[in-house]
C-alpha cells in the first residue's frame, strides 16, 4: 500500500521534474536529472532510463506522454503554470511540453483548442524570440492535428485558416 501511495506521489512530480532539468541554476538542474532517474527505477521505468543518462529531454518528454497517455490532460493543466516562469529555457520547455501533450489528449474538444490558442497568443509576445516563436510553431501545429484539413487543401489556405482561427480566440 506504500508503495502504491509513493508511486502516485512520484507520478504527479514528473511534470515539475521534467521543467526543472531545463533550470538555470545548474545545482537544480542536476538534481532533477538524479531524481528523476531515481524515479523511473521506483516505477520500474527502466527503458527510459538510458534516455535520461543521455539527457534527450525531448525524448523523455515523449515517451513519458505516450506511456501516461491518460494523464497527458493532467500534465498539460500542471504545466500551464510554467509558461509563466522567469527563466528563459523553461517557458520555452512548457510551450514545447504544451504542444506535445495536447496531441494525445483524446478529448479533444473545440472549447479546449480555444483556451490553449489564447495561452500560446499570449507567448506570442514573450521577450524572448525562441518562446514566441515556438509558441507561433505550436499554434500551427495544434489546429492542424486537432481539426485535419480536407483533401487538396493547400499550405497557403491552411496556415491562413490557422492565423484566423487563432487570432480570433
Amino acid at each position: 500500500m506504500d508503495k502504491q501511495s509513493m508511486r502516485m506521489y512520484v507520478l504527479k512530480s514528473l511534470v515539475s521534474l521534467f521543467f526543472h532539468l531545463e533550470d538555470v541554476n545548474p545545482k537544480v538542474s542536476k538534481s532533477s536529472w538524479d531524481t528523476l532517474f531515481t524515479a523511473a527505477a521506483l516505477l520500474g521505468w527502466t527503458e527510459i532510463q538510458p534516455l535520461i543518462q543521455r539527457k534527450e529531454t525531448w525524448k523523455i518528454c515523449e515517451w513519458l506522454l505516450m506511456r501516461n497517455r491518460r494523464r497527458a490532460d493532467d500534465f498539460l493543466i500542471e504545466s500551464l503554470v510554467y509558461i509563466e516562469s522567469p527563466q528563459d529555457p523553461i517557458r520555452e520547455a512548457a510551450v514545447r511540453f504544451i504542444g506535445l501533450a495536447a496531441r494525445q489528449i483524446e478529448d479533444q474538444n473545440e472549447e479546449k483548442l480555444h483556451k490553449l490558442c489564447s495561452i500560446l497568443n499570449d507567448l506570442l509576445l514573450d521577450q524572448k524570440p525562441s518562446v514566441s516563436t515556438l509558441a507561433s510553431q505550436t499554434l500551427l501545429i495544434l489546429k492542424v492535428t486537432w481539426n485535419q484539413p480536407a483533401a487538396g487543401c493547400t499550405l497557403g489556405t491552411l496556415f491562413t485558416a490557422c492565423l484566423t482561427f487563432c487570432r480570433g480566440v
